[in-house]
């Protein structure tokens, strides 16, 4: 597709993912409105550190990042990127999130 349409897409994936994140009650993504690019930043309220939950999501397949300011959790969608994908990485969020209680 066009630049344009890749762009679209982008932002209709972003968009996705940060509603998917947003319905995980223990995840606050740090825009309140979905984000004009591909990246999502998000915070997670849990006694387990962001370097551990995006450790523990590279060994399930996710390459997320942490970043120290501010201190938070980013993903990254491309035009490739599924909407099957998205609702994969909240799933493995929200069961490493159960896993730590």
């Amino acid at each position: 597709g066009t630049s344009a349409e890749r762009y679209a897409k982008i932002c209709e994936m972003s968009a996705y993912c940060w509603q998917s994140l947003n319905n995980i009650p223990a995840v606050t993504c740090l825009k309140n409105t979905p984000p004009e690019s591909g990246l999502i930043s998000f915070t997670v309220n849990s006694a387990l550190s962001h370097k551990k939950i995006v450790a523990t999501l590279e060994k399930r397949g996710f390459c997320l990042r942490t970043l120290t300011y501010p201190n938070c959790i980013r993903a990254c969608t491309h035009y490739f990127t599924s909407h099957a994908e998205i609702d994969e990485l909240a799933i493995a969020i929200q069961t490493i999130l159960d896993e730590a209680i």
